[in-house]
């Protein structure tokens, strides 16, 4: 392979310090990195090109996508505004690719519909405008990702970017690639466990994001006993996943020290930060019978 860079994405879950965490990163011999929609964002993609790391991406915020499709005008206006701004953070940032959602949401839901095609289509022809690139990412609800490059496959600034991840839990194992030749804008490796439901039924909590599996086999123990580490090619799903991951991990060592390391408090504070951001993740962690888990139910739901 030749013509390509390493990259890992930028997650807040890691530490609070972003410019320790590049650091590291440019350290560990990553080529390049990407963000995601923060308000610190241009700060620290001016501190990741300073330290010689190049910007492949900021990740456009996601808790609203399924409100362009079905929700109320008011909220379908306001997050169209979001991903509006996002689009311009890259531009004057000079940064070439936005990665989108086109859905979020696990319970059932409509089909696709001229209303959130119309929406958009207004995040679309801005970026146009402004010289900026989409990679529209497979997660679930793929007939809506399906929707948006149908509907715009003339626009060169219009492409996919593929998780393997979401591939292998959201999508169940579709070829989402060999749908849209010619049209991959981006990538986000990484593994995870699959479908954690018997029956099927996909949660966020599938979306792992480990270390690809062939690196996870060839990982040096590390942290007392944890196989690999909390590598994430991807700026993650939430910033709960790198302590998900965490949780997962630490099913392998044993429930005494996955007491004593686990940090409970954090993984509420940050399960309780997404559902007042992110679109309510903190209670898509649910039981099969559809009641919301407590907090301090979550590391034994996972595991």
């Amino acid at each position: 392979m030749y013509k390509t860079k390493l990259c890992l994405g930028i997650n807040p879950s890691f530490c609070e310090d972003i410019k320790k965490q590049l650091d590291i990163i440019k350290a560990t011999g990553f080529e390049a990195v990407f963000f995601g929609y923060r308000s610190d964002t241009p700060e620290n993609i001016r501190y990741a090109r300073q330290i010689g790391l190049e910007i492949q991406s900021i990740h456009a915020p996601f808790g609203g996508c399924a409100d362009l499709w079905e929700g109320t005008e008011k909220k379908a206006r306001e997050f169209t505004e979001k991903l509006l701004d996002c689009v311009k953070m890259c531009a004057e940032n000079d940064v070439p690719l936005m990665v989108s959602h086109a859905y979020i949401g696990f319970d059932e839901h409509g089909e696709p519909n001229e209303r959130g095609l119309t929406y958009y289509g207004r995040v679309i022809e801005e970026a146009k405008r402004l010289g900026i690139r989409i990679g529209f990412e497979n997660t679930e609800g793929e007939e809506f990702l399906d929707a948006i490059l149908t509907r715009f496959t003339d626009y060169d600034n219009v492409g996919f970017n593929w998780d393997t991840g979401h591939e292998l839990c959201y999508n169940h194992a579709s070829d989402m690639p060999g749908k849209y030749p010619g049209r991959l804008f981006g990538t986000h490796l990484n593994d995870n466990l699959g479908v954690k439901d018997f029956n099927g039924k996909i949660y966020w909590t599938d979306d792992l994001h480990l270390l690809l599996a062939r690196e996870l086999e060839r990982a040096q123990p590390v942290a007392g006993g944890l196989h690999g580490d909390v590598f994430v090619v991807d700026q993650g799903v939430d910033q709960g996943a790198a302590l998900v991951f965490k949780v997962h991990l630490l099913g392998q060592v044993g429930r005494a020290q996955a007491d004593a390391l686990l940090d409970r408090a954090a993984l509420g504070g940050l399960l309780a930060e997404q559902d007042a951001q992110q679109g309510g993740l903190a209670r898509a962690v649910v039981a099969q019978n559809g009641d919301p888990l407590a907090v301090a139910d979550v590391e034994r739901y996972i595991l």
